[in-house]
C-alpha cells in the first residue's frame, strides 16, 4: 500500500491501512516512523523494513501474513504496540534487529521468530497465547529478554533454540518463573512425587531428585540431589498424550536450565 524508498524523513501517523502485499513497506536506506497505525489484512506483512531503520510507536499490527518483517540487516523499534491475529507475529531475518516492549499475542504461529545472526531484545515485551513457540531463534541468532518481560500460554512452548542460537534470560517475568514451578509440581505428581516438608512447603521430591523454590514460592526452582532421571509417566495415557506430555515438560526443563546458566 504504501512504499516507502531511499528516504530518510518519513512519518506516517494515525491512519488505518488495510489490504495490499504489505501495509507499509520501508526499503533502499530509508528512515521511517510509524505511530499510532492500524495496519491489517496484508498478503505478506503488516510492516516490512528491508535495508532501512523503522520505528513503530502505538497502533496495531494484525490479521497479516506477519504483523512485522524486519529482514537484511535491517534496524527496528516496536514500542507500545499490539501485534495480534497474524500468522507470525514478527519475523526478523539475516542481521536483523528489534527492540521491543510490545504485545505479541493470539497469532496462528509464532510469536516472534528470529533466523540467520539476527538480534532480539525483548524489554518487556509479552509473547502470550500464540499457536506456536511465544520464540523461535535458528541460526546463530540471539535474544535478551529483560526484566518485566512475560512468555507464556504459547502452544508450542515458550523459547526454542536451534544452530548455535543463545538466549540471555537476565530477568524472567513472575509469569515464567509460576509456569516453571506448576510444571515440575505436576511433572512430581506424575511420576508420584510427594511434598518434602522437612525442607519446608515450597518443595518436592521426585525420581530421586529434589525441587526447591527459592522465596516467594512460585519464584523460581532449584534442584538438589542425584541427576536428573528419564521422565515417567503413569499408566493409561495414550500415546498422544504420553508425546505431547513429555515434550512439554522436556521444554521446560531445557528453558529453566538456560535461566539458570545466564544467572
Amino acid at each position: 500500500m504504501i512504499d516507502v524508498v531511499d528516504s530518510r524523513d518519513v512519518s506516517i501517523n494515525n491512519f488505518t491501512i488495510s489490504g495490499g502485499a504489505s501495509g507499509v513497506v520501508c526499503l533502499d536506506r530509508s528512515l521511517c516512523r510509524l505511530n499510532g497505525n492500524t495496519i491489517q489484512g496484508a498478503n505478506f506483512s503488516g510492516v516490512g523494513v528491508f535495508f532501512s531503520q523503522t520505528d513503530v510507536f502505538g497502533g496495531l499490527l494484525q490479521n497479516n501474513v506477519t504483523g512485522l518483517s524486519v529482514f537484511n540487516g535491517s534496524e527496528a523499534k516496536a514500542q507500545g504496540v499490539t501485534i495480534q491475529n497474524n500468522g507470525t507475529g514478527i519475523e526478523l531475518r539475516a542481521h536483523a534487529l528489534l527492540n521491543t516492549n510490545s504485545v505479541v499475542t493470539a497469532n496462528s504461529g509464532t510469536g516472534i521468530f528470529a533466523t540467520h545472526n539476527s538480534t532480539l531484545n525483548c524489554i518487556g515485551c509479552q509473547l502470550m497465547g500464540n499457536g506456536d513457540h511465544g520464540l523461535i531463534l535458528r541460526r546463530n541468532s540471539t535474544a535478551r529478554i529483560y526484566a518485566g518481560a512475560a512468555i507464556t500460554g504459547n502452544t508450542g512452548g515458550g523459547v526454542l533454540l536451534s544452530e548455535e542460537s543463545s538466549a540471555a534470560l537476565t530477568a524472567l517475568s513472575q509469569s515464567i518463573h509460576s509456569g516453571l514451578a506448576e510444571a515440575y509440581r505436576a511433572l512430581s505428581a506424575a511420576e508420584g512425587g510427594t511434598p518434602c516438608r522437612a525442607l519446608g512447603a515450597c518443595c518436592w521430591r521426585a525420581s530421586g531428585i529434589v525441587w526447591r523454590q527459592k522465596a516467594p514460592c512460585g519464584a523460581g526452582l532449584r534442584r538438589w540431589g542425584s541427576r536428573v532421571q528419564p521422565l515417567k509417566l503413569p499408566r493409561g495415557l495414550g500415546a498422544a498424550a504420553q508425546f505431547h506430555v513429555r515434550r512439554r515438560l522436556m521444554h521446560l526443563l531445557e528453558l529453566y536450565r538456560a535461566y539458570l546458566s545466564s544467572l
